[in-house]
């Protein structure tokens, strides 16, 4: 927790110093060019007038490049939206697969995991609605760990907890209430995962988060 709080606080001060730069980036710019205004006021042959030009390119030049330098760094920042659409749709997607076979081999999986004659009905309940929900789960682990990647576990506990609190309620509602047994116990699972789900997703809209973008989805074979 020290970490990921020291990780948003260092976050924090990095953006401050960015958007500081800029605002001297700017700043050099508009001094830049009123020099040169000064510069072309004075008569031809006046000694000041190429020494102020001359300071005025040094002036454009310095401010050109600090500013490539932040471009560099707001790239950085495209890089890891991209970086992190690509590890949320990718999961998302392996998910889907994972969902679409087991159920095509739901039998098999079931005893493949162990289940025997008397177990198997109970097995194949609770299995077939955690192939369901296996693309909400996936998803929202990996949406986890990239808020605490980025210094916003606050986020990611958010979506766990309320997740694991609804389980808790869901439960006994299911298993009991409407007497589905192991299916009931697995169907209230994903839901919570689906309700954790949702609200990751939204946390990566919030403050400085790093987007989600379908846009930003492009993978890619080089580091």
């Amino acid at each position: 927790a020290d970490m990921t709080a020291a990780a948003g606080e260092a976050r924090a001060g990095i953006d401050a110093s960015i958007a500081q730069a800029r605002s001297c980036v700017e700043e050099q710019q508009a001094l830049a060019a009123y020099v040169r205004g000064l510069a072309e006021a004075l008569p031809e042959g006046d000694p000041a007038k190429d020494a102020l030009a001359l300071l005025a390119d040094d002036l454009d030049a310095s401010a050109g490049e600090a500013q490539q330098a932040l471009d560099g760094l707001s790239q950085l920042g495209e890089e890891a939206e991209r970086l992190c659409s690509v590890a949320f749709f990718s999961s998302f997607a392996l998910g889907v697969l994972l969902c679409v076979f087991g159920l095509l081999s739901l039998d098999s999986l079931v005893y493949a995991l162990g289940a025997t004659a008397t177990s198997a009905g109970h097995t194949r309940a609770y299995v077939f609605y955690i192939l369901i929900g296996s693309p909400f789960m996936i998803g929202a682990l990996v949406l986890n760990n990239q808020f605490r990647f980025q210094g916003s576990a606050v986020f990611g506990m958010i979506g766990i907890f309320s997740g694991a609190a609804l389980n808790v309620i869901l439960d006994p509602v299911f298993i009991f209430g409407f007497g589905m047994g192991t299916g009931g116990a697995a169907l209230a699972t994903i839901i919570s995962q689906f309700f954790s789900f949702c609200l990751l997703v939204w946390g990566t809209f919030q403050k400085d988060n790093l987007r989600l973008s379908l846009r930003a989805f492009q993978p890619s074979a080089r580091r």
